[in-house]
């Protein structure tokens, strides 16, 4: 098999991730190498091939109980999970589509009860509705399902008498999270995912792609809750210049 020896052409994709980048037909391929070989594609980008990507993450999901390499501990729970919360960050706008293709998704993790060690947890299924910040019975804090938006009736984002007070303490810090709005505010979880739920779709704070923690719909748009969030680096100077996301 013959390899080419030049660089992929620029792609439409400019996705990359320390040395590996979209060529440009939905794979990666690793530009810290000398040359290229176009018909591989073992590594499907998670920005402009969602599909394949998450495909291929269900496969393994459902395959692989558990596996360690190099101080790293994942089940086949966690590989769904990451790759999920990491196509979200990347293209959360392809996901749902994939997601309906894709159906089920019967990840493996270890169970010592069982026969053979393992059990299995279903996702990507749609549960009875669950109030933000809970989950159905066997299921971890990182369950991802269906979010009950009628489950929450105090005032929310803007319209929450904390709204001015938050905003201003979240644009000073580089990360945040509802644990720490909780202990700062003294308010409860569900209503410090909402507020950073209403921060993110203003785009004062972003989901760290490892910590989602739920998804949901509101308003005809998906939404999600994360257990940490990294702030905008301009939030603070556009709440000095008068930024109409903050209700003065």
């Amino acid at each position: 098999m013959s390899i080419a020896t030049e660089t992929p052409a620029v792609p439409a994709c400019t996705y990359q991730r320390f040395t590996w980048e979209c060529r440009g037909d939905g794979f990666l391929w690793d530009a810290d190498h000398d040359g290229w070989d176009p018909t591989e594609q073992d590594h499907p980008c998670p920005r402009c091939n969602v599909r394949e990507f998450l495909a291929r993450a269900k496969d393994e999901a459902q395959t692989t109980v558990d596996w360690q390499s190099g101080g790293q501990y994942q089940t086949g729970e966690d590989i769904w999970l990451n790759h999920l919360a990491y196509a979200l960050e990347q293209n959360p706008e392809a996901v749902p589509a994939a997601l309906a293709e894709l159906g089920p998704v019967e990840a493996l993790v270890p169970d010592e009860s069982s026969e053979d060690g393992s059990a299995v947890r279903r996702h990507n299924v749609a549960p009875a509705p669950v109030a933000i910040g809970s989950a159905p019975p066997g299921h971890g804090p990182m369950f991802t399902g269906v979010i009950d938006f009628t489950a929450y009736r105090p005032p929310l984002g803007q319209a929450d008498p904390q709204w001015p007070a938050v905003v201003r303490w979240v644009a000073a810090r580089p990360f945040t999270g509802p644990r720490a709005l909780m202990r700062r505010f003294g308010i409860g979880l569900q209503r410090a995912r909402w507020l950073l739920v209403e921060l993110g779709l203003f785009g004062v704070v972003r989901g760290h792609y490892s910590r989602l923690a739920l998804a949901g719909h509101l308003a005809g748009r998906t939404v999600y809750a994360y257990g940490m969030y990294r702030v905008n680096q301009q939030a603070w100077r556009d709440l000095q210049g008068g930024d109409p996301w903050v209700r003065h």
